[in-house]
């Protein structure tokens, strides 16, 4: 029997088998079918996508896809982490790196939406380094523009060349074959604007508009700086609970969260023993968290890894939570409520008819209308707004991330790259990377979709 029949018999057997068990969804499977064809070489990517209008657009709706998925693990505000660690706060050298970011971004996804990726943590770097946002956004803009022209894949209109190319019976340009001039144009405009930029950029440096963050702490005058003490062997308090080391009623302090070999637990509760070699993350005044150190043997370390996100505003933060009239919350206390335990987030002040409650309040009274500023991730606050007791006043947001997924998508996107390179269609290759990131669930189908439109 012919090997192509056999191909056409295997495929078809996998089709109907997905479509009976329903293991993926049908427009999933209906995708991959297509796909196969391909791949095997039965179906020429042409006689493939017969079905759509160009090859163009599903090139353009793999491109989209891919960066939708890049832009869901979270890869992106890493990176601006990682920049201001390398960089530092001078600005032409954050222009430049910036700059040379969105344009390889560009070069294999849309330039609109390496230009929405890359738009938080360009304002974000700006908030960090305190200067206007203006001096970087422009370059990000143009930058996203450029850079389309660096691969066949980063711009519709070269993507649209190509569809035109293979209509007319001519043969398409390769995936890097433009990237000579793209590169040229990019690092020509790259020196433009680090070299001159300060002439034709506005250079205002304007009051930043406070962020809900920011309007909070100055509000109740919230300290910003966490100390980091790690438990040693000799340690006296590896014999202690939470609540037994007397750190709220003696000391005044909060433990916003505390290290469990390879895991934290956020606001641990009152029962919570303390074991040798744990990292504290202690919030409070700098002189008593020194003495509370000093009380018990504890040793000063830089912030661990592992507590990055305690620094990280679209990560962590506080709030100011009301306890609402005929809360469950009235009439009891915290000790009995158990917020820590309940919601993992830690309550660092109360007011009380207006009044700031001192110490402890473990065991103060709960009454309709008091405020609670609590720290704590957001994902946890969101679990404390959804519940009955309790009205939070400040506005968040929760941006939900996969970073655990961050290699699939990296993987989907060197997979597509790969195929494009080895001979397959540009449109084949990133559709076949846009539907492994939907097999390695970096992404849900009904997301992909979201993305396109």
């Amino acid at each position: 029997m012919d090997i192509q029949i056999i191909t056409v018999l295997a495929i078809v057997a996998f089709t109907i088998f997905m479509l009976v068990t329903e293991k993926l969804r049908i427009d999933v499977t209906a995708i991959i079918t297509m796909l196969l064809l391909a791949w095997t070489g039965i179906l020429t990517s042409a006689e493939a996508l017969s079905g759509f209008s160009s090859n163009a657009v599903v090139a353009m709706i793999g491109v989209m896809i891919l960066g939708e998925g890049i832009s869901k693990t979270g890869m992106m505000s890493m990176f601006s982490k990682w920049l201001l660690s390398k960089v530092g706060d001078n600005k032409n050298t954050i222009l430049g790196s910036l700059s040379l970011t969105v344009g390889g971004l560009s070069a294999v996804m849309s330039n609109i939406g390496a230009a929405a990726m890359m738009l938080p943590s360009t304002l974000e770097i700006a908030r960090k380094i305190k200067t206007s946002a203006s001096v970087f956004i422009m370059p990000v803009g143009f930058m996203a523009i450029i850079g389309g022209a660096l691969t066949m894949v980063g711009s519709g209109h070269l993507i649209l060349t190509n569809d035109l190319l293979e209509s007319a019976d001519l043969d398409p340009y390769g995936l890097f074959a433009v990237t000579p001039v793209g590169l040229a144009l990019l690092v020509a405009t790259i020196l433009f604007f680090v070299l001159l930029g300060k002439y034709f950029l506005p250079q205002s440096e304007g009051k930043l508009e406070a962020t809900e963050q920011e309007k909070l702490i100055h509000a109740f005058n919230l300290k910003k700086d966490i100390c980091y003490y790690k438990i040693p062997a000799e340690s006296k308090l590896a014999s202690h609970t939470v609540e037994s080391s007397g750190i709220w009623i003696t000391y005044g302090i909060n433990i916003l969260a505390i290290s469990h070999d390879k895991h934290i637990d956020y606001a641990p509760w009152r029962e919570t023993p303390f074991d040798d070699g744990q990292v504290l993350a202690l919030y409070g005044d700098k002189e008593q968290v020194e003495k509370f150190a000093t009380d018990y043997n504890l040793v000063e370390t830089t912030s661990p890894k592992i507590f990055s996100g305690l620094n990280e505003p679209d990560e962590t933060g506080f709030v100011e939570v009301i306890v609402p009239p005929r809360s469950e919350l009235a009439g009891k206390t915290l000790r009995e409520f158990a917020m820590r335990k309940r919601f993992a987030v830690e309550p660092i002040m109360l007011f009380s008819n207006g009044a700031k409650v001192e110490g402890d309040f473990s065991d103060h009274i709960i009454k309709p209308g008091d405020t609670f500023i609590v720290f704590g991730p957001w994902n946890h606050i969101k679990n404390l707004e959804s519940d009955d007791p309790f009205v939070v006043a400040t506005p968040f947001s929760v941006d939900t991330k996969k970073p655990k997924k961050m290699v699939h998508a990296a993987a989907s996107f060197g997979i597509a790259i790969a195929l494009a390179l080895s001979g397959f269609s540009i449109s084949i290759s990133f559709l076949t990377g846009a539907i492994i990131m939907v097999l390695l669930k970096v992404m849900t189908i009904q997301e992909a979709y979201k993305a396109i439109e």
